[in-house]
Protein backbone atom coordinates (compact mmCIF):
# COMPACT_ATOMS: atom_id res chain seq x y z
CA UNK A 1 0.00 0.00 0.00
CA UNK A 2 1.23 3.60 -0.92
CA UNK A 3 2.78 5.39 2.22
CA UNK A 4 0.62 7.41 3.96
CA UNK A 5 2.33 10.82 3.72
CA UNK A 6 2.01 10.20 0.11
CA UNK A 7 -1.86 9.94 0.37
CA UNK A 8 -1.92 13.04 2.38
CA UNK A 9 0.24 15.07 -0.27
CA UNK A 10 -1.99 13.87 -2.95
CA UNK A 11 -5.25 15.06 -1.38
CA UNK A 12 -2.73 18.68 -0.08
CA UNK A 13 -2.13 19.04 -4.36
CA UNK A 14 -6.08 18.08 -4.53
CA UNK A 15 -7.07 21.33 -2.25
CA UNK A 16 -4.30 23.30 -3.23
CA UNK A 17 -5.71 22.96 -6.73
CA UNK A 18 -9.43 24.06 -6.04
CA UNK A 19 -9.95 20.37 -6.58
CA UNK A 20 -12.66 19.17 -3.77
CA UNK A 21 -15.52 16.28 -4.29
CA UNK A 22 -18.78 18.12 -3.12
CA UNK A 23 -20.41 14.66 -1.69
CA UNK A 24 -17.30 14.35 0.54
CA UNK A 25 -16.68 18.08 1.44
CA UNK A 26 -20.83 17.78 2.55
CA UNK A 27 -20.01 14.85 4.60
CA UNK A 28 -17.09 16.18 6.13
CA UNK A 29 -19.24 19.00 7.19
CA UNK A 30 -21.93 16.56 8.70
CA UNK A 31 -18.86 15.11 11.05
CA UNK A 32 -17.54 18.13 11.99
CA UNK A 33 -20.63 19.17 13.33
CA UNK A 34 -21.27 22.31 10.59
CA UNK A 35 -18.17 23.97 12.69
CA UNK A 36 -15.62 26.07 11.74
CA UNK A 37 -13.77 25.05 7.86
CA UNK A 38 -11.08 24.28 9.74
CA UNK A 39 -12.97 21.44 11.65
CA UNK A 40 -14.53 20.84 8.00
CA UNK A 41 -11.36 20.92 6.11
CA UNK A 42 -9.45 18.41 8.72
CA UNK A 43 -12.65 16.05 8.29
CA UNK A 44 -12.25 16.34 4.95
CA UNK A 45 -8.63 15.57 4.18
CA UNK A 46 -9.33 12.52 6.85
CA UNK A 47 -11.90 11.01 4.69
CA UNK A 48 -10.31 11.35 1.19
CA UNK A 49 -7.26 9.67 2.60
CA UNK A 50 -9.49 6.88 3.76
CA UNK A 51 -10.99 7.39 0.04
CA UNK A 52 -7.17 7.04 -1.35
CA UNK A 53 -6.19 3.77 0.72
CA UNK A 54 -9.12 1.84 -0.21
CA UNK A 55 -8.17 2.57 -4.02
CA UNK A 56 -4.88 1.43 -2.82
CA UNK A 57 -6.02 -0.90 -1.25
CA UNK A 58 -8.53 -2.59 -4.58
CA UNK A 59 -5.25 -2.14 -6.74
CA UNK A 60 -2.99 -4.33 -4.51
CA UNK A 61 -5.55 -7.09 -4.46
CA UNK A 62 -6.35 -6.87 -7.82
CA UNK A 63 -2.39 -7.25 -8.59
CA UNK A 64 -2.28 -10.21 -6.15
CA UNK A 65 -4.81 -12.21 -7.14
CA UNK A 66 -3.46 -12.02 -10.92
CA UNK A 67 -0.23 -13.24 -9.73
CA UNK A 68 -1.74 -16.22 -7.70
CA UNK A 69 -3.60 -16.86 -10.68
CA UNK A 70 -0.44 -17.06 -12.80
CA UNK A 71 1.27 -19.12 -10.02
CA UNK A 72 -1.16 -21.75 -10.46
CA UNK A 73 -1.69 -21.90 -13.74
CA UNK A 74 1.95 -22.59 -13.59
CA UNK A 75 1.37 -24.70 -11.19
CA UNK A 76 -1.73 -26.79 -13.32
CA UNK A 77 0.66 -26.95 -16.30
CA UNK A 78 3.49 -28.46 -14.37
CA UNK A 79 1.49 -31.35 -12.52
CA UNK A 80 -0.07 -32.11 -15.98
CA UNK A 81 3.33 -32.42 -17.75
CA UNK A 82 4.63 -34.84 -14.81
CA UNK A 83 1.33 -36.80 -15.48
CA UNK A 84 2.24 -37.44 -19.01
CA UNK A 85 5.91 -38.25 -18.36
CA UNK A 86 4.24 -40.53 -15.75
CA UNK A 87 1.67 -41.48 -18.14
CA UNK A 88 4.10 -42.39 -20.79
CA UNK A 89 6.38 -44.18 -18.39
CA UNK A 90 3.60 -46.45 -17.30
CA UNK A 91 2.81 -47.13 -21.06
CA UNK A 92 6.63 -47.76 -22.14
CA UNK A 93 6.59 -50.01 -19.19
CA UNK A 94 3.59 -51.76 -19.71
CA UNK A 95 4.60 -52.31 -23.44
CA UNK A 96 8.68 -53.72 -22.17
CA UNK A 97 7.16 -56.46 -19.70
CA UNK A 98 4.08 -57.38 -22.99
CA UNK A 99 7.17 -57.72 -24.91
CA UNK A 100 9.41 -59.84 -22.84
CA UNK A 101 6.39 -61.76 -21.38
CA UNK A 102 4.08 -62.38 -25.18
Amino acid sequence: MADDEELYEKVAAELAAGEVRVGLWTKALAESGGGDETHTRAAYIRLRVDQLAAVVSAEQARKEQALLKRWLNDAVRDVVGVAVVIGLGVALLVFIVKACVG
